[in-house]
């Protein structure tokens, strides 16, 4: 099954869509609607049928995005600069795209991507929850590339 990847902020949302071994097939990147959260979750839905339509086949969806997921009500909080924030984002999308949807926090999906390919002490502080180094610094980057 293709696998696709959203990271979803304030300024840009991009795609990105996967095959089996890890080739990207698609790549998308358009502007966030801000501050007007229909507009946000449309354009969302918009892009992924668009990046699976161009990969040819449906997809497992994961969407990492700023802030987190309250554990007590599903709503989103702490997502600055975003229309999230206070939103029952999973379930939206979800019900637009009639199947599951896995959503976490964009900063947290980065550091369990890069973790495992970065030097043993950037993956050992990570691991631990310790400060890890400024972006430069043991081949890391500031950009996650999407």
């Amino acid at each position: 099954m293709l696998r696709l990847g959203v990271d979803l902020g304030g300024t840009k949302t991009a795609v990105a869509v996967f095959d089996a071994s890890g080739s990207e097939l698609v790549r998308r990147r358009v502007p966030t609607p801000g501050g007007d959260y229909r507009a946000a979750l449309e354009a969302l839905v918009e892009l992924l049928r668009g990046a699976e339509h161009a990969a040819g086949a449906p997809c497992t969806v994961g969407i990492g995005i700023p802030g987190a997921i309250s554990r007590t009500d599903g709503r989103v909080k702490n997502a600055y600069n975003t229309a999230l924030d206070g939103q029952t984002f999973r379930r939206d999308p979800e019900a637009l795209l009639e199947r599951e949807v896995r959503l976490a926090n964009d900063a947290n999906r980065f550091v369990i991507m890069v973790a495992p390919r970065a030097s043993s002490s950037f993956s050992d502080k990570a691991r631990a929850g310790t400060s890890v180094p400024p972006p430069g610094e043991n081949g890391m980057t500031s950009r996650t590339g999407l």
